[in-house]
C-alpha cells in the first residue's frame, strides 16, 4: 500500500501542496541557477572575447559562492521531496519527533526540529534562515507533523 493510500483525504491534499511547494522552489533554484552560470560564463567571455577586462575577480568569486550557496539549496529541496516519497517527510532527522508545521510551512525543505537546531553543540545551521515572504515559526512541541511521529520532547 503506497503512503497516499494510507493517509486520510486531509494529510493526502497536505502532501500534495507540500509537494507542489518543494516542486515550484525547485523550479525557482533551478532557473537562479541557470542564470546566474549564464551570467558567470558571460563575465569569462567579456574578458577574453569581448576585448574587455571582465569583472573584477572579487564580484567573480562572489558569483561563484553565490551559485554554491543556491546548489546547496536546490539539493536540500530535492532531498525533502524524497522524504516525502518515502513517507519521512516532517521528522526531524536528529530525534525523530515531529516537525512543527509552522516551521515546515516557513523552511519546507527543514530536515530538523528547532529543539534539535539549536540544541549546543550543533552550531549555526543555514536551514534556520527564512526565506522573503515566510514567517520563522517554531510551533509549540506538541504540533503534529503531516506525516505522524511523536511530538517532540527534546
Amino acid at each position: 500500500m503506497s503512503l497516499t493510500e494510507q493517509m486520510s483525504p486531509s494529510e493526502n491534499r497536505s502532501t500534495e501542496r507540500i509537494e507542489a511547494v518543494l516542486v515550484a522552489e525547485t523550479s525557482r533554484l533551478t532557473d537562479l541557477l541557470d542564470r546566474l552560470q549564464d551570467e558567470l560564463t558571460e563575465t569569462d567571455a567579456d574578458g577574453i572575447d569581448g576585448g574587455g577586462e571582465g569583472r573584477d575577480p572579487e564580484d567573480r568569486a562572489a558569483l561563484a559562492r553565490l551559485i554554491g550557496r543556491r546548489q546547496v539549496d536546490l539539493d536540500e529541496v530535492d532531498a525533502a521531496l524524497k522524504r516525502l516519497a518515502a513517507g519521512i517527510y516532517g521528522t526531524c532527522e536528529s530525534c525523530g519527533c515531529r516537525i512543527p508545521a509552522e516551521r515546515l510551512d516557513a523552511i519546507p525543505e527543514a530536515r530538523r526540529c528547532v529543539c534539535c537546531l539549536v540544541a549546543p553543540g550543533t552550531g549555526p545551521d543555514r536551514l534556520l534562515r527564512v526565506r522573503p515572504g515566510r514567517s520563522v515559526a517554531g510551533g509549540s512541541r506538541s504540533d503534529v507533523g503531516p506525516t505522524g511521529g511523536a511530538p517532540c520532547r527534546c
